[in-house]
């Protein structure tokens, strides 16, 4: 059998498909790029479980008009120039794969602004080709529309789960992101409804009692340039567990699982970590919640502190490591 070399549109959609496997994983990448764009305000709108349209519209600081064909272009991102930077990185998206994968397998809609100018640029593109492009009046920020998901992939298509689920992905997703940012305000729609309207909020902890309408007992640890925060509810039924690190919601089994086991809790969760950005690596998976951190096991000891401070848990002792 001959060795072939994929063609850049081929290798282009196999590579979006390892970032976007779903409506939540699109608004996941859409949120995180207004984040990373300053945005005090993030609006999500999903029709059909988002399978149809998803819609994120921001305030940030938008994108030249210059660039906004870059935009879209695989390995196209603001965030850094060199591996050297991922050792000081404090932003969502470092890849500059998102807009470039979502469009090239739906019909998209890009608009922006950016703070300098006077006019957005709109560009049109169906399954990654361009449409249309054209200068557009708006406020400063930029609107994405994302229609027909995987229209163009449809067994991909065919593997999304029923819209229901879907949208229950959307929501968890959308709530990560809200409780990692509690001093951006964000409102989600779905069908038409409002599900979540939420104003800035003063810190995690009021941010979180908003979302899950429950009073949540708050601890939090330092040591030196290391923080935790653990929110936790005995009232609330459930297996509820939320893991950030430098905001981003991740997945991480030692510590999920240390935590779980030191809290002795099976209702509501969440834990906050802060560590300087050269202790972690995020650059694990494609869809970048995967985080290894060094010093992991000082982290489990002020856990362990923080619990013992309220006289209540007394897990074991952990080295560093």
């Amino acid at each position: 059998m001959r060795i072939n070399l994929l063609s850049e549109e081929v290798k282009s959609c196999i590579s979006s498909g390892e970032v976007i496997e779903g409506p939540a994983e699109c608004v996941k990448e859409l949120v995180e790029n207004s984040l990373d764009a300053g945005a005090t305000f993030v609006n999500v709108e999903i029709s059909k479980g988002g399978k149809r349209f998803i819609g994120v519209r921001d305030n940030g600081m938008g994108i030249p008009s210059e660039d906004i064909q870059k935009a879209l272009m695989s390995g196209a991102t603001s965030k850094i120039r060199s591996l050297e930077d991922l050792q000081s990185l404090t932003t969502y998206g470092f890849r500059g794969e998102a807009l470039h994968a979502i469009s090239l397998v739906s019909r998209m809609v890009l608009r922006s602004r950016f703070f300098q100018e006077e006019l957005g640029s709109e560009i049109r593109l169906d399954g990654g080709r361009l449409v249309s492009q054209r200068q557009v009046g708006m406020p400063v920020g930029t609107q994405v529309e994302v229609y027909d998901l995987f229209y163009n992939m449809p067994v991909r298509g065919a593997f999304l789960g029923r819209e229901d689920l879907e949208r229950r992905k959307v929501y968890k997703v959308f709530k990560a992101l809200a409780l990692a940012n509690p001093n951006t305000a964000f409102r989600l729609q779905a069908e038409g409804r409002d599900v979540y309207n939420l104003r800035p909020a003063g810190d995690i902890r009021e941010r979180a009692e908003e979302i899950f309408e429950t009073k949540l007992e708050h601890i939090r640890r330092e040591e030196g340039l290391l923080r935790i925060d653990l929110l936790f509810s005995i009232n609330r039924e459930g297996r509820d567990f939320f893991l950030f690190v430098n905001r981003r919601a991740v997945q991480n089994k030692s510590l999920s699982e240390y935590v779980r086991k030191a809290t002795g809790r099976t209702g509501l969760l969440l834990c906050y970590i802060h560590v300087p950005p050269y202790l972690l690596d995020v650059n694990i998976h494609p869809k970048k919640t995967e985080v290894k951190i060094l010093r992991e096991g000082k982290l489990k000891n002020l856990i362990r502190d923080a619990l013992n401070s309220r006289h209540r848990y007394s897990p074991p002792s952990l080295g560093d490591r």
